[in-house]
């Protein structure tokens, strides 16, 4: 073994980009583990400046990726190679050879992942197996590249710390150490979690923290879409870093974050040289987002710090994170709210409505089944007013609530999930899109006449109305365009459309039973050319296009089965 301390540290840095390989699969997942018991008898290593004639890499990797663990080794022998620091492990599973380095910690270089591993060389046979301390790797040829190589999965095996030997033959003379190689302890992370998914905006900083021990060399290596980038970091245990400058704009990106540490040594026998890397790394999957007009938003973590907090009165979009979060609050099994309890930990923001004002909730968290809803007593789920608890994983739960009082109402809105979301800062990532409309009395008539006399037609909107003293003047009965009798009263109001638009209309009726039509002439019900009254559970829709090459009015009618009761009625023109 070299004792050039000079010519260590050259081996050293020809040694950083090892931990490159974003993968510890691809195609050796079903390879055999060949962790067979070693015999190590002392045998010299010549230690002269000659040039080699053979140059190999042993590379064992204890891994940590998303929380799974596992432990490789792999090796190539060759007549020569240009000096990638990775040999071994991208020649087997593929990925990008690294052949520069940082010049000194603290800094980085971005390297092109199209780098890969050129099979037109002479591969060397040093046996069925090699062997490194108590690990193996078998050998294995690969007839579409011509190439061979060695590779064990040895998760399994027992780890070994401190000195050990490497063993091989044939072609470059039997070897076997006993103790010229020290493996090192895994890397100890203190953050992020092992296994946390991380998603972050750009505008933030991603704190890495590990156990110094100042030895070996740290890195950080990011992996996305084209883009590989490496870190050369300060064995102290921090390191910062700035989403923005990693450059991903707009386009959101999965990424691929691997905190390494690494340590080779070089041997030679019969003037062959045998780079041997020793690394461990923790790696994970990450998902980058622009937040583009998000605002960050920081929940209450309790009742009384929401009761505190100041309250969202208008509509907005929000990003943030429950990760530490307490759970304090669940609307239980069962319940009429959400239908579903909620255990996990959440986060609460007050929210002040105005008479007639319905507030519209999208909310998503990245990582675990969503569960959203308002509560008039933060302290009290079953205070529940309105939620949502319909969709799985990841995915968007929406609802909405009015205040049809005629008094201002404080409420809170409750983000909460089903598992606990942990790790700090790390995780909980949630979306919230908050939508708050005053609603207002759409301009509904009785008779035709008041309606053909409406100074403007009804736009685009949402109205409500709880104003009912409507009689029965129409009724398109079973032949018409409901296709049922509407013998309750009814209102109807002026819309105008242009060449080419569309006409949507919804009506909402809590406990009733509507129905919803148009009319080119408001006193002939049969006038009709699309109607609805087909569900019976209160909403009613309908559409029309205005494919005539002239302005048309028309009258939008909403009817009613036994009578009218309150309503909403959604008008959209495009």
């Amino acid at each position: 073994m070299t004792t050039d301390p000079m010519r260590n540290w050259f081996e050293l840095v020809a040694v950083v980009g090892l931990l490159g390989c974003g993968s510890s699969g691809g195609g050796a997942a079903s390879k055999s583990d060949t962790a067979a018991a070693l015999t190590e008898p002392a045998v010299s290593v010549d230690d002269t400046a000659m040039r080699t004639e053979d140059m190999g890499h042993m590379m064992l990797v204890s891994r940590v990726k998303d929380g799974v663990r596992s432990r490789e080794l792999y090796g190539l022998f060759v007549d020569f190679h240009e000096d990638y620091q990775n040999l071994a492990r991208c020649a087997v599973d593929r990925s990008t050879c690294y052949n520069v380095t940082p010049a000194q910690p603290d800094q980085y270089i971005d390297l092109d992942p199209r780098n890969e591993f050129p099979f037109d060389r002479e591969f060397r046979y040093v046996g069925l197996d090699v062997g490194l301390g108590p690990y193996g790797a078998s050998y294995f040829y690969d007839p579409a590249s011509g190439g061979a190589y060695y590779y064990g999965d040895v998760t399994e095996a027992e780890p070994t710390y401190g000195p050990v030997g490497a063993r091989f033959g044939v072609e470059w003379g039997d070897y076997s150490g006993t103790e010229d190689i020290s493996l090192s302890a895994p890397i100890e992370v203190v953050s992020p979690p092992n296994g946390a998914p991380l998603k972050f905006p750009n505008g933030e900083d991603i704190v890495f923290e590990w156990t110094p021990t100042g030895e070996g060399q740290v890195f950080l290596q990011i992996s996305s879409f084209n883009f590989e980038r490496l870190y050369w970091l300060a064995d102290d245990g921090y390191h910062s870093l700035s989403v923005d400058s990693l450059g991903y704009g707009d386009q959101d990106q999965v990424v691929e974050f691997t905190l390494s540490r690494w340590s080779s040594t070089t041997v030679r026998h019969d003037n062959n040289e045998l780079v041997v890397s020793d690394v461990s790394e923790v790696a994970w999957t990450g998902r980058y987002f622009n937040k583009g007009s998000r605002v960050e938003l920081e929940p209450a973590d309790s009742c009384l710090e929401a009761q505190g907090m100041a309250a969202i009165t208008d509509s907005g979009t929000y990003w943030g994170r429950l990760g530490g979060y307490r759970s304090d609050i669940d609307p239980g099994a069962g319940n009429p709210c959400t239908g579903f309890n909620a255990p996990g930990n959440e986060g609460m923001i007050a929210i002040d409505l105005d008479p007639l004002e319905i507030m519209t909730v999208n909310y998503r968290l990245e990582i675990g089944d969503a569960s959203v809803y308002v509560v008039e007593d933060c302290s009290d789920g079953n205070s529940c007013l309105a939620g949502a608890d319909a969709t799985l994983l990841g995915d968007l739960e929406s609802f909405q609530y009015f205040n049809n009082t005629e008094a201002p109402q404080r409420l809170y809105l409750v983000l909460d999930a089903y598992e606990n979301q942990s790790g700090g800062r790390a995780l909980g990532t949630f979306e919230l899109d908050i939508n708050i409309d005053q609603l207002i009395d759409p301009d509904l008539h009785d008779s035709c006449p008041d309606a053909q006399m409406q100074t403007e037609a009804t736009g685009p909107g949402t109205y409500y109305t709880d104003y009912l003293p409507y009689t029965n003047q129409l009724n398109p009965g079973p032949g018409g365009c409901t296709a049922s009798s509407l013998s309750g009263p009814e209102a109807m109001t002026k819309v105008t459309l242009q060449p080419g638009e569309t006409l949507v209309a919804t009506v909402t009726m809590p406990g009733g039973d509507p129905g919803l039509y148009l009319l080119y002439n408001c006193t002939n019900a049969f006038s009709c050319p699309v109607g609805a009254d087909a569900r019976g559970d209160g909403v009613e829709a309908i559409g029309y296009i205005n494919n005539t090459a002239i302005s048309e009015t028309l009258y939008l009618v909403v009817d009613s089965k036994y009578g009218m009761l309150p309503f909403f009625l959604t008008v959209d023109i495009q």
